[in-house]
């Protein structure tokens, strides 16, 4: 064997393994920059896809949903309530608390109000204090915020967030508060689950027509969603009032 022949090879065998690994190389880094750009493409269209939901969420929720008369006359009509509060005071230097239930027969949505574009604006009552409220939809869910006026019993005024979901008017929660002024040394908390507004609920509709009236609150939305006629009798307010305990007495009650 020729020994130049040995030596020749070499620089040959090195040059092969040279561009093996450089194609190794290659092959590794374009694997690398496919499996980058794949990833990246995916993160755009993710937040291409985010940026048209929020669009969407913003067009629909907030800026062009247009509320309708039907939408507001689904929150007219009376409905029930079930539910617990927790009571905490100061007594004695204490602080004493106690968690009791409550249920309502009957509490009326009176009347409604509609702007296109801001929500439903309503009127309503039970035989403890008026109340006034506003609907609107929130990520795709219906809510309602409703406010005491001037109520009467032991000067129990509150406010309650009603949860619906996507059905507006439908079943759905309550939770709320008593409102307090500096110096009161009682506070009250609460959350109930309460029927779908309607006309057949608890007692009936027919109760919330003259308990409407009551307070000065107009009642054409509730006589033509439930059939009702102006002449329906005072009877109807005063078994509302003889029913067992009211909401707001109940919730006062607990603070005693």
């Amino acid at each position: 064997m020729d020994p130049s022949n040995t030596q020749h090879a070499k620089p040959g065998k090195f040059a092969c393994n040279g561009i093996a690994v450089l194609s190794a190389l290659t092959f590794t880094f374009s694997l690398f920059a496919s499996f980058a750009a794949f990833h990246h493409h995916q993160w755009l269209v993710r937040v291409q896809s985010e940026l048209e939901a929020s669009k969407k969420f913003r067009g629909e929720d907030f800026l062009d949903f247009h509320y309708s008369e039907q939408d507001a006359l689904a929150f007219v009509g009376g409905y029930t309530v079930t539910g617990h509060s927790i009571t905490t005071k100061l007594q004695d230097a204490m602080v004493k608390t106690e968690v009791a239930a409550f249920s309502v027969e009957q509490e009326c949505i009176c009347s409604c109000s509609v702007t296109t574009g801001n929500g439903i604006f309503c009127l309503g009552a039970n035989d403890g204090n008026a109340f006034n409220a506003v609907a609107y939809r929130e990520h795709g869910q219906w809510v309602m915020q409703q406010h005491s006026i001037n109520a009467s019993v032991g000067g129990f005024n509150y406010h309650a967030t009603f949860q619906f979901g996507e059905l507006a008017g439908g079943a759905h929660s309550a939770t709320g508060y008593a409102l307090t002024a500096p110096g009161m040394q009682t506070t009250i908390q609460f959350r109930a689950n309460q029927s779908r507004m309607g006309c057949n609920e608890g007692v009936g509709a027919s109760a919330c027509l003259p308990l409407c009236s009551s307070h000065g609150f107009a009642t054409p939305q509730l006589e033509s969603k439930c059939g009702l006629a102006r002449s329906t009798t005072k009877a109807s307010l005063r078994g509302l009032r003889q029913a067992p305990r009211s909401a707001l007495i109940q919730k006062h009650l607990v603070a005693q």
